[in-house]
């Protein structure tokens, strides 16, 4: 959890934090605003949630308000233990504003995109928490993403996004369990908007996804390749 006085730094440090803790993890699957559509790349510089290892991070999605700002980061690794989307919701009503952040897998981040898509989401509940953190406290740090969806027949804005932070236990095989909720920020989306994020994310991933499979079968390709024989060679270089 990060507490900011100044608007003008969130802004600038924003896309922060490419996290490579240690997680534990749990699944249960069960306003008006402006909106940006952009794909850019910045340099991560402030400190997240549990940590952070300054490189660069790619915007997925982004979705400001007066109030609110939602963003989605590549934060995809070769190795699955580390492969995320990172989720940023920002709440700049508050004083001081607050930034909280949550570590989403990508294959549920597909399964939740998909269902928006198609119309079937009921919403979507995850726990995550890591037993090393880097809270002053040294206590383990829980983090609980609630994405819910009303009625859109009753509410214009049915969609809702909800990063909760704070204190946590370690139960069971090193499962974090939330103690104590210190922070949490809400973010309300419309269908449209709720859409925009599930098809940029889930493009996003895919596309990612192919780039390092044909990366792998073209290096597969050239070590299977036999060596030029130097004889040819020597006969290329006659004729």
């Amino acid at each position: 959890m990060i507490e900011y006085g100044n608007l003008d730094i969130i802004k600038e440090q924003l896309t922060n934090n490419v996290i490579h803790d240690n997680e534990e993890e749990s699944f249960t699957m069960p306003k008006k605003t402006t909106t940006t559509t952009t794909t850019q790349t910045t340099t991560t510089t402030a400190t997240g949630n549990s940590g952070s290892d300054r490189r660069s991070a790619t915007q997925v999605f982004v979705l400001k308000t007066d109030k609110r700002i939602f963003e989605a980061l590549d934060s995809l690794n070769e190795n699955p233990k580390f492969s995320k989307i990172k989720l940023n919701l920002v709440n700049h009503e508050q004083k001081p504003a607050v930034m909280v952040s949550h570590n989403m897998d990508p294959d549920a981040a597909k399964v939740v995109a998909l269902d928006i898509l198609n119309g079937t989401f009921q919403g979507y509940t995850e726990y995550k928490g890591s037993a090393s953190s880097k809270r002053a406290d040294g206590k383990p740090e829980a983090r609980v993403l609630k994405i819910t969806k009303n009625d859109p027949a009753k509410y214009r804005i049915p969609y809702s996004v909800t990063v909760e932070v704070g204190a946590g236990e370690v139960i069971g095989q090193g499962a974090v369990k939330m103690v104590q909720k210190e922070q949490s920020v809400t973010v309300f989306l419309s269908e449209f908007d709720m859409k925009r994020f599930a098809v940029s994310v889930l493009d996003y991933i895919r596309a990612w996804e192919a780039a390092r499979i044909s990366a792998r079968l073209n290096a597969a390709a050239h070590a299977d390749a036999p060596a030029a024989d130097a004889g040819d060679a020597d006969q290329a270089q006659g004729a």
